[in-house]
């Protein structure tokens, strides 16, 4: 096997010491900027590649900050989020643009409700790290003890960390006002976890809050099922034995607005047709699907980004106190809804 050159190596090779071509790859001002090109060009030449940790450790900073994801139990199966539902992936996908710009790089770590992210934390010396929901209390005390800044994405609990959500309440309430003006009067939710303070409930509030306000909420219009499309496959199989005559659905996450279409179409029903269907999220796959789904548009893409520019603005000092941000949402009108 074909041995690696090291940093003694190009050092040799550029007559320097082995500390110039250390302060050259890390930016100090010693070396000039003649002699830092001419190192750098010998290091090509010997195909060199710094190593990374090692350089991470010197300046006290690794350049890494990291993903958790709950590890969600449906079934007895663990899955993660980004198995289940596309939103994180995009998400996912805007984190790492940003990163890439700002030159740092994303580890993903799966977590269960009461495990521990401090021995994870320490190998990997974060810089900092981005939770998706409410944080458990473990993480909370580990990020703490160690110094690691945190920024909380949809959550909704007292802290003293950054959080990023969208207006998730007003979501559910334009949704639902949509479908009215629509001249839709049964509409029913399709959600989760609406017994948790967290995104899923307050898009249910605003679900509850635009119908109440019209004497039109009823408890057997709301459906509770998985996050995924599966929870929605079955809550389209339950919404379809209903005795209300429903004629609309605000569904949750687009996810589960594609498994109530499904469900629909499996017993011969049309969309919208039939039954009239509004998602949230907005993700790519909307556009996909037949019909299109009208969605409200929360921009998982562009959450990403803010997500990593508020996390690294904290890892560097520059923003003080923890930031909360409250991202605007729309409705994207496509072809799933009709007027009746």
């Amino acid at each position: 096997m074909e041995k690696r050159s090291t940093i003694r190596d190009v050092a040799k090779a550029a007559g320097v010491s082995i500390a110039t071509v250390s302060n050259a790859y890390n930016g100090i001002d010693k070396v000039s900027e003649e002699t830092r090109q001419m190192i750098f060009e010998v290091a090509r030449e010997l195909d060199y590649q710094p190593n990374m940790v090692a350089r991470g450790l010197s300046r006290k900073k690794s350049g890494l900050i990291g993903l958790l994801l709950p590890i969600i139990e449906e079934d007895g199966e663990p899955g993660l989020p980004l198995e289940k539902n596309p939103y994180y992936a995009e998400f996912l996908s805007g984190m790492e643009k940003k990163a890439t710009e700002m030159k740092y790089d994303i580890v993903i770590r799966g977590l269960r409700p009461e495990e521990s992210c401090r021995e994870w934390i320490m190998r990997r010396q974060l810089e900092g790290a981005v939770f998706i929901g409410n944080t458990p209390e473990a993480i909370a005390n580990d990020s703490r003890e160690l110094g690691t800044r945190l920024v909380l994405l949809d959550a909704y609990v007292e802290c003293n960390y950054a959080t990023i959500r969208v207006e998730d309440e007003k979501g559910g309430q334009m949704a639902v006002s949509y479908l009215m003006k629509k001249g839709h009067r049964n509409i029913a939710f399709a959600g989760s976890q609406i017994q948790f303070d967290g995104c899923i409930r307050r898009r249910y509030l605003g679900y509850e809050k635009e119908m109440s306000g019209h004497g039109l909420f009823r408890e057997q219009l709301v459906y509770k099922s998985a996050l995924n499309y599966e929870g929605g496959l079955e809550t389209g199989r339950q919404m379809l034995k209903s005795k209300i005559p429903i004629t609309a659905v605000f569904a949750a996450s687009d996810t589960i607005a594609f498994g109530i279409m499904a469900a629909y179409r499996e017993a011969g029903r049309t969309i919208p047709e039939d039954l009239s269907v509004i998602g949230f999220d907005n993700i790519s796959s909307c556009d996909l699907t037949y019909p299109r789904l009208t969605s409200v548009d929360q921009s998982a893409f562009q959450k990403g980004i803010r997500a990593v520019e508020v996390l690294c603005s904290e890892a560097e000092g520059v923003q003080k106190p923890p930031a909360n941000v409250v991202l605007p949402v729309s409705i994207k009108e496509r072809d799933s809804v009709r007027s009746i």
